[in-house]
């Protein structure tokens, strides 16, 4: 069975190519370091600027080189005026810092297997993961598998069960599985467990797109 493994994953998408049998036919996204380093830092300021009690001074000074940063990325942004397509995920995945990112993930045509920490940036109240954070992470997990070695599909249902407190700032591990698939509908579940407490799970049904949908 072919797999993947990836030491940190950030986007919702596998990485594939529609030469390659087995991966999703989406172009290759970006291995750049340069972008992997912005993502990371990007991810330490979400995380120090949540519940911040910095002076007004450290604030006025971080708020400045964050507008400057803004300023000098701002000729290269995306827009949002085109129609968006699948060929966006070369400049996207990778660079969607909203879930958190996955480590030693490992993905089949069938499983997903990977760890996961949540950050401050996601945290909800007295120290647990805010509750559509976990929604967010399953959409991307999911939204992976569902689409590897497949035509491409999208989110028609997201069904979760929360069993327990999600903690953040320790690592947890997220495993999904294709159960099963009727003409376009997919059929997934996942988990996301603390040790051996399952914290989340889930049941979804991804439809495939039709030719010419996006």
């Amino acid at each position: 069975m072919a797999s993947e493994r990836n030491d940190e994953a950030g986007g919702g998408e596998t990485a594939g190519s529609p030469d390659r049998p087995g991966h999703m036919g989406l172009p290759e996204p970006r291995h750049d370091p340069a972008v992997a380093r912005l993502v990371t830092a990007l991810r330490r300021v979400q995380d120090r600027v949540i519940g911040t009690a910095a002076p007004t001074g450290t604030m006025a000074a971080a708020a400045e080189l964050l507008e400057r940063a803004a300023a000098e990325l701002d000729p290269f942004r995306m827009t949002g005026t085109e129609p968006p397509t699948w060929g966006d995920l070369r400049r996207t995945s990778g660079t969607r810092a909203l879930a958190p990112p996955l480590f030693d993930l490992q993905c089949s045509a069938h499983q997903l297997d990977a760890r996961v920490t949540f950050g401050a940036f996601h945290v909800g109240g007295n120290g647990a993961a805010h509750g559509g954070t976990i929604p967010l992470l399953f959409d991307e997990v999911l939204g992976r598998l569902a689409n590897v070695g497949r035509p491409m599909s999208r989110t028609a249902n997201l069904s979760v069960d929360y069993r327990r407190v999600t903690p953040i700032g320790r690592e947890l591990r997220v495993h999904a599985r294709v159960e099963k698939e009727e003409g376009r509908k997919r059929f997934l579940y996942g988990t996301l467990l603390d040790g051996e407490q399952v914290t989340a799970e889930v049941h979804a049904l991804f439809i495939a797109l039709r030719p010419g949908q996006a």
